[in-house]
């Protein structure tokens, strides 16, 4: 029941502890790359941990990042429903969870390439995965999708496709 985004700012979403490992101080670095394309964009930042008050400092200027702890998976669920593009910086990750869980309502997954099987969740079909720390490709890709909204649809229902065919949440968690 996605309703999909063709014509407003793109929903990214942030959906991971909130610590440097996890790359949370990149993304206003790539909120600046977005801007200086022209790229307008909304954050949703959700979770917690031991960064997020410092995250929340940082970011406290810009009115297009918002933040959230869902209380249940249900509300979870039911907020990335509304998300474009799931974004995870991060150094150092295995398969998360959170970004199984994003791609099973179509959010479309920008991540860094953290781990040795990330490429074979994430095809190009899928979304895109980018070297560590490379600000600039993300915010291109992201960019690209904002350009490009049939891509942007097309790679939502593979990622819905993908999970929904090939996981069982329950036993990924």
């Amino acid at each position: 029941d996605r309703k999909h985004n063709l014509d407003k700012n793109l929903r990214l979403v942030f959906l991971a502890r909130h610590v440097k490992l996890k790359g949370i101080y990149d993304l206003p670095k790539i909120d600046d790359e977005l801007l200086k394309k022209g790229v307008n964009v909304d954050w949703l930042i959700l979770g917690d941990g031991e960064e997020r008050q410092n995250f929340i400092e940082e970011v406290k200027n810009r009115n297009n990042f918002n933040f959230l702890i869902p209380r249940t998976t249900k509300d979870l669920i039911k907020v990335l429903k509304n998300i474009d593009l799931y974004i995870l910086p991060s150094s150092l990750d295995g398969l998360p969870v959170s970004l199984l869980e994003s791609m099973s309502v179509g959010c479309v997954p920008v991540v860094y390439n953290f781990s040795e099987g990330i490429k074979s969740v994430i095809t190009p079909e899928i979304g895109y995965v980018v070297e560590k720390n490379d600000i600039i490709a993300t915010a291109e890709k992201i960019a690209f999708l904002s350009a490009n909204r049939n891509e942007l649809v097309n790679k939502s229902k593979a990622s819905y496709a993908k999970v929904n065919n090939e996981f069982d949440i329950k036993k990924q968690s």
